[in-house]
């Protein structure tokens, strides 16, 4: 077989510049390395983002007062079951303070809270017992005025399973778009 009838793969994953579309010859060498392929298993696994935001007629004290209570969570997370297990610092809802959660057709789990400002934003984690992992929760409250708050949450995590995150990503996305505008519409915090 000849020199010219043969086809040599590049074994590096780097571009040349005819690849990247250059006509000329002389282009000099793109050294950019290719973009990694995900693979099947990295596509099912990757991380997922719920982010949602909400705007309550009501002042941020208020507003805060209410989704810091780990018991009013059950009207978002609805039909989950909530249940206290510890207090945390400086406040009863601050850094530390747990909650256990049940849902429906899976094992409980417990969620902690690990950052606590006053009418800004708490952060929460799971620490125990979920199919998840690389949880984290953030709801942060900002006044728009005196009389009305804006709401902004978004949870983070992975499955330790294929498929698992994508799945619950869905479900739990609804549950508490539904739930927070249940809340707002109804003022459930007052």
């Amino acid at each position: 077989m000849s020199s010219s009838s043969r086809v040599r793969r590049n074994p590096l994953p780097w571009r040349t510049a005819a690849s990247a579309g250059v006509q000329s010859s002389d282009a000099p060498l793109d050294c950019t390395p290719a973009a990694p392929q995900p693979s099947k298993r990295d596509l099912h696994m990757k991380q997922q983002r719920i982010e949602i935001a909400e705007e309550f007629d009501a002042p941020v004290q208020q507003v805060f007062r209410f989704f810091s209570e780990h018991e009013n969570l059950k009207s978002i997370f609805s039909p989950a079951r909530i249940r206290r297990i510890s207090d945390g610092e400086p406040a009863r809802n601050g850094v530390g303070s747990a909650r256990e959660m049940r849902v429906p057709g899976a094992p409980p789990f417990v969620e902690t809270v690990t950052a606590y400002q006053e009418n800004e934003r708490i952060e929460y984690r799971i620490t125990r017992g979920s199919p998840l992992r690389d949880h984290l929760g953030v709801m942060r409250f900002v006044p728009i005025d005196e009389r009305r708050t804006y709401f902004h949450y978004v949870i983070t995590f992975e499955g330790k399973v294929p498929f698992v995150a994508p799945i619950v990503r869905h479900v739990l996305e609804g549950s508490i778009r539904r739930g927070i505008g249940k809340v707002a519409t109804r003022r459930l915090w007052a």
